[in-house]
């Protein structure tokens, strides 16, 4: 039986001889550990330099045959389709290497393309697979830690990206001191710039129902350090007196200041998320 595999681009149809062999990798994933995920791949995929691949592979990934020069990092969506039957749809191929062979004294050359082909979700974990949650942005969230900005957030949504959830007393009292209070950050907001991190989108039409944008994930960093310069008091208004201070009698001088600062139990310190 004969083995007629395509290669689908947007522009056109890339020419696979029939004896290359076109090995895919489908894997299993392991939904616990998301490392471990690659998704579907191939190995590498020889093509022939025919005009038809010439074209289309220079229209995508800028090669240039004679310097043997290309984009590397592009990646064009394919479509893969084994004798007629879909195998991968939506999936990426990347250009890795050109090939040139000189075997007479002829201006011509032979040529030949290595290609890789890869679904998209093996692509996202590729890119997320060397990355933390401490790589993510999330400066926009920084604000001061006041006792009226924590109560605010109490009715805060996903659309705020974080809100003040009580924590746990062991006394059972219903007083919190400010430095028990820690923001939580939604899961979406995560899940959102994890994707936009690795430049990738996603659609889930029953998020609202799974209730996943309700979901947060709890401080867990350190103990916030307190900077006693936010709370310095600096005074804008002076007395002067030409009363003579007693040798024998200590007495203070006392004037109102519009002061600047902020009381001890005003305090209101930045908060940096993790």
């Amino acid at each position: 039986m004969v083995n007629i595999v395509k290669i689908i681009l947007e522009t056109g149809v890339l020419e696979v001889r029939q004896d290359v062999a076109f090995p895919l990798n489908f894997s299993v994933a392991d939904i616990r550990d998301i490392s471990k995920r690659s998704g579907t791949f191939s190995k590498t995929i020889v093509l022939a330099g025919t005009d038809n691949n010439n074209q289309l592979l220079n229209h995508y990934y800028d090669v240039n045959i004679e310097a043997g020069t290309f984009n590397v990092s592009t990646l064009t969506k394919c479509q893969v389709v084994q004798n007629n039957v879909v195998i991968l749809d939506n999936a990426l191929l990347q250009l890795i290497n050109v090939n040139k062979q000189q075997l007479t004294d002829a201006h011509e050359q032979i040529v030949n393309y290595e290609v890789l082909i890869k679904d998209t979700k093996a692509e996202l974990f590729t890119t997320m697979n060397s990355q933390e949650l401490n790589d993510l942005d999330f400066s926009d969230l920084d604000h001061y830690q006041t006792s009226d900005g924590i109560v605010s957030t109490f009715n805060n949504t996903v659309t705020d990206g974080y809100k003040y959830v009580l924590p746990y007393s062991t006394t059972g009292s219903n007083n919190y001191h400010q430095r028990q209070m820690k923001p939580a950050i939604y899961a979406k907001t995560y899940f959102d710039r994890i994707f936009n991190t690795a430049g990738f989108t996603y659609q889930w039409d029953d998020l609202s129902v799974a209730r996943f944008d309700k979901l947060l994930i709890p401080y867990n960093g350190d103990e916030n350090a307190v900077d006693w310069d936010d709370y310095k008091v600096k005074a804008s208004t002076s007395l002067t007196t030409t009363q003579a201070q007693s040798t024998t009698d200590a007495r203070r001088y006392l004037s109102a200041s519009d002061s600047t600062g902020l009381r001890p139990h005003q305090q209101c310190a930045p908060f940096t998320h993790p």
